[in-house]
């Protein structure tokens, strides 16, 4: 799948996804934009049960939705690569919703390298706003990734630049994490019952945060290297 664009969609009632790839095997993507959409909710680019697949030079931006927002999505996937994916200016106007630029769920030795995530925007109640989401994942590589102004703006609703949620046999490398925001809390990176990674090289700079600030914060993590 080469040189695919698709912009301009206002589905305000609807539900959107750009791209799915599901159940196949080593799928490429590449110069790929998705933009300027307007939903009820979106994913960019849904990756799903398609192993040894590959992404790269992807751009997804400029896009709105009143609940979950979702750039690019990996799920129950394995040996999987992102290179060079640009998922910037995503905005949630929705209470108790997200605003995501790579998710990564139930993936085995995903690589993410080059990408970036900014201007990532929760602007209600009760939201949160992540650059990278990784959750019940083994052996992820995230290599040289940035993200930045990741920012939430009313009462209880919190900022990741990263989020590794149950995350094994993984690092973190010379990545930077600049500029989150967040009325509630606001954390450059949580690594959270993180085991047996790496996490090294990195820079995490201007953490902002109402109830709760951290650069780096680590919960219940076994085995473990900084």
């Amino acid at each position: 799948i080469s040189d695919v664009l698709i912009h301009d969609i206002a589905s305000v009632e609807s539900s959107l996804t750009g791209i799915i790839v599901s159940e196949c095997s080593g799928t490429s993507i590449e110069k790929t934009i998705i933009r300027g959409i307007a939903a009820k909710s979106l994913t960019g680019i849904f990756v799903s049960q398609s192993p040894d697949s590959s992404l790269n030079d992807c751009f997804i931006h400029d896009c709105t939705t009143t609940e979950t927002c979702i750039g690019l999505y990996i799920h129950k996937d394995r040996g999987s690569s992102v290179f060079s994916a640009d998922i910037h200016d995503l905005l949630v106007s929705g209470s108790n919703a997200e605003a995501i630029g790579f998710l990564c769920d139930e993936t085995i030795g995903t690589g993410l390298s080059h990408c970036i995530a900014r201007s990532i925007q929760a602007e209600e109640a009760n939201s949160s706003a992540y650059g990278f989401k990784i959750i019940n994942s083994d052996r992820l590589l995230q290599r040289n990734c940035t993200a930045s102004l990741i920012e939430t703006t009313l009462n209880g609703s919190d900022a990741y630049g990263i989020l590794w949620s149950n995350v094994s046999l993984s690092a973190l490398i010379e990545s930077i994490i600049d500029d989150t925001r967040a009325i509630g809390q606001g954390f450059g990176m949580l690594a959270t019952s993180v085991s047996e990674s790496e996490i090294n090289g990195n820079q995490f700079l201007n953490t902002a945060g109402g109830t709760l600030r951290r650069g780096l914060r680590v919960v219940n993590g076994t085995r473990n290297l900084f």
